[in-house]
C-alpha cells in the first residue's frame, strides 16, 4: 500500500488517472487499485464525514502482482511499481507517506502528443500543445497558485511559472509553464540536472492532466 492522501493534488490527480495505472501496470506486471477517499484531516476524519465515508481509510494505491507473475517474482514486481510511483513524490512526500527512499524521476518513456517539453541548460519549459487562454492557464496555475507552488517543494532550488497565450507574459508563444534553476546552496552540475530533469517532468505531467 502506498498512501497518497497527503500529496499535492496535480501528483495525486497523476497517480490516480486510468491511463498512467494503465501503463504502469503493464510495464510491472501488477494490479493497480485507488482506494480510499481524500481526508484533509485526518485526526477529524470521523467528525466531519457520515458513518459510511468516516470508515473508508484516506487515499491509497492498493499494489498487487499480476495473477501470472510468478510467485518468486511477485514481490520484485510490486517493489517496480512501488518505486515508479515513488518518483513523482518528492522527498518530504516519501517521508510523510512513509515510505524508505526518493529517487528522482527518469525522463518520460516516451513524451504525450499533448505537451513538448524543452531543455535548457537553467531551465526547462512544458508547452502544451492543445490551445492555450485564460481558463487553461488558471487550471495548470491550480487555486492560488497552489500547483505552480508545489514545485519549490517537490523541487528545492527552482521556480516555475505559467506563460504564453492566454497568460499576459509572451503572449506570441504557446501557453506553457517554466522551470528556472535559482539554486539552492549547491553548485554542483548534478544537482541541477537531477533537479531540472524531476522539475520537468512533473511540469510535462501537469500540462497533461490539465489540458
Amino acid at each position: 500500500m502506498v498512501s497518497i492522501n497527503h500529496l499535492a493534488p496535480i501528483v495525486r490527480q497523476q497517480l490516480t488517472r486510468r491511463a498512467f495505472q494503465d501503463e504502469l501496470e503493464k510495464r510491472t506486471q501488477t494490479v493497480i487499485v485507488t482506494r480510499g477517499m481524500h481526508v484533509t484531516d485526518v485526526s477529524t476524519q470521523n467528525q466531519r464525514q457520515s458513518k459510511e465515508t468516516a470508515k473508508q481509510r484516506p487515499m491509497h494505491l492498493y499494489i498487487t502482482a499480476a495473477p501470472a507473475v510468478p510467485w518468486a517474482d511477485k514481490q520484485a514486481a510490486v517493489d517496480a511499481a512501488a518505486s515508479a510511483v515513488s518518483e513523482l513524490m518528492g522527498p518530504n512526500d516519501l517521508n510523510a507517506g512513509g515510505a524508505s527512499d526518493a529517487r528522482a524521476p527518469r525522463s518520460h518513456p516516451h513524451e504525450p502528443p499533448s505537451v513538448r517539453v524543452v531543455r535548457g541548460t537553467d531551465c526547462a519549459l512544458a508547452y502544451t500543445t492543445q490551445g492555450g487562454g485564460v481558463e487553461a492557464a488558471d487550471r495548470i496555475r491550480g487555486p492560488g497558485g497552489a500547483n505552480l507552488d508545489y514545485f519549490a517543494a517537490a523541487c528545492p532550488g527552482v521556480t516555475a511559472s505559467v506563460r504564453g497565450r492566454g497568460t499576459g507574459v509572451a503572449e506570441d508563444e504557446p501557453l506553457h509553464i517554466r522551470v528556472d534553476w535559482i539554486g539552492n546552496g549547491s553548485d554542483e552540475d548534478a544537482t541541477r540536472e537531477e533537479t531540472l530533469q524531476r522539475a520537468a517532468y512533473l511540469a510535462s505531467e501537469l500540462v497533461i492532466c490539465v489540458m
